[in-house]
């Protein structure tokens, strides 16, 4: 086939094609910019109403958490004022042990700490040989300043021998 068309015509031609093709690529391209972003708002539907579903979900495990930190941090409050006061139970054990008199043993020992008044409650129990021993401890105990409400009760100085005692103070820190 012989082209007789003269070359203007024939650049017109051309110039014509490529616009044809040009304008076909574009609206191809505009075609698939909307459908991709019609997929991609599509995409963004699902994932919220999912993530809406998952929210309905975990919410009341999310409280139940959220109740055990709030009490884990209210105990972790508690023992940072416990050790900020830094009571010293063995040092408390160590002046009680000092004062005793040698004959007199105890069987049992009880140290409380309030952190209302900041100060050890002590119960003690114990074997004494004869009242001489248990008088010693008694004033062993009001002479030093730092122990206060001593208590002896009136049944302990009954037996001359061979006493089963129970005395009850205070020791600030």
């Amino acid at each position: 086939m012989i082209n007789l068309l003269p070359p203007q015509q024939k650049k017109e031609l051309l110039q014509e094609q490529r616009y044809k093709l040009f304008l076909i690529f574009g609206v191809l391209a505009v075609v698939f910019l909307i459908a991709l972003s019609l997929s991609f708002f599509a995409i963004k539907i699902n994932i919220s109403s999912e993530s809406r579903s998952e929210k309905v979900v975990i919410s009341p495990q999310i409280q139940d958490n959220e109740t055990k930190i709030i009490e884990i941090n209210k105990n972790l409050r508690n023992a940072e004022f416990f050790y900020e006061k830094k009571p010293d139970f063995t040092k408390m054990m160590g002046e009680i042990f000092k004062i005793i008199p040698p004959k007199i043993s105890l069987t049992s020992l009880s140290l409380d700490f309030s952190k209302k008044t900041e100060d050890f409650s002590a119960s003690l129990r114990g074997f004494s040989p004869d009242r001489e021993y248990l008088s010693q401890f008694k004033k062993n105990l009001e002479s030093n300043a730092s122990f206060k409400d001593v208590n002896f009760p009136p049944s302990t100085w009954v037996k001359p021998r061979d006493i089963e005692f129970s005395i009850s103070f205070k020791k600030g820190l």
